[in-house]
Order: C-alpha cells, then sequence, then structure tokens
C-alpha cells in the first residue's frame, strides 16, 4: 500500500507511542493492527469508523489512547533519534508481513 509521507510518520508516531518500550516487533504488531483495521472499514464494515484514510482510522474515537492522552505528540517523554529509527524499521517489518509472521513463530 503507497501512503503518504505524512501519513507514514503518522504510522511511526503511532507505533511509538503505543508501544514504545515493546521494541521494533511491538511496533510493528500495532502498524499490523492499524493495516487490518484499515481493511476491514474499506471492505464495508464500520467498526473502527467509516473513514477508511490513515487519519480518519488513528483519530477515530475510541480506537487510540494516544490521541486523546497527548502520547501521539511525544508529549511526556518526547522521542529521542533511536526511538524513531527503531520505529522506522518496525514500520519497514509491518510492511512485509511473511518476515512479521516469520519472527512471532521464532519467539
Amino acid at each position: 500500500m503507497a501512503i503518504s509521507t505524512q501519513d507514514r510518520k503518522l504510522l511511526i508516531k503511532l507505533a511509538l507511542a503505543e508501544a514504545r518500550s515493546e521494541g521494533v516487533v511491538g511496533m510493528a504488531l500495532v502498524i499490523n493492527s492499524f493495516n487490518n483495521r484499515q481493511s476491514v472499514v474499506q471492505s464495508g464494515s464500520t467498526a473502527f469508523g467509516r473513514d477508511s484514510s490513515v487519519r480518519g482510522l488513528v483519530f477515530a474515537q475510541n480506537q487510540y489512547a494516544p490521541t486523546r492522552d497527548g502520547s501521539l505528540d511525544g508529549r511526556g517523554r518526547p522521542w529521542n533519534t533511536q526511538e524513531l529509527a527503531l520505529a522506522e524499521q518496525a514500520y519497514q517489518l509491518a510492511s512485509n508481513p511473511a518476515e512479521l509472521q516469520r519472527i512471532l513463530e521464532c519467539r
């Protein structure tokens, strides 16, 4: 799925805010979960709202706590360069579901 740079950054911020302490795999699972939600909405379900855009799903009511508590913007403890790099790796991993599955099976 091709997405804009802005949407990619939003997903990376979401992964950091949701799973900063869970490492690359934990953050990749957040992005994977988002991708699954997007597929559900695109198939016609309204379980996660009606807007299947990245921004629409991230900010859908009662979906992601970081949109309400400020952590999506790095409030509380700002993200450092290393964390941002790990979140980028997580995005890449989530973009390769077979590899993510392989890693999970090895755990």
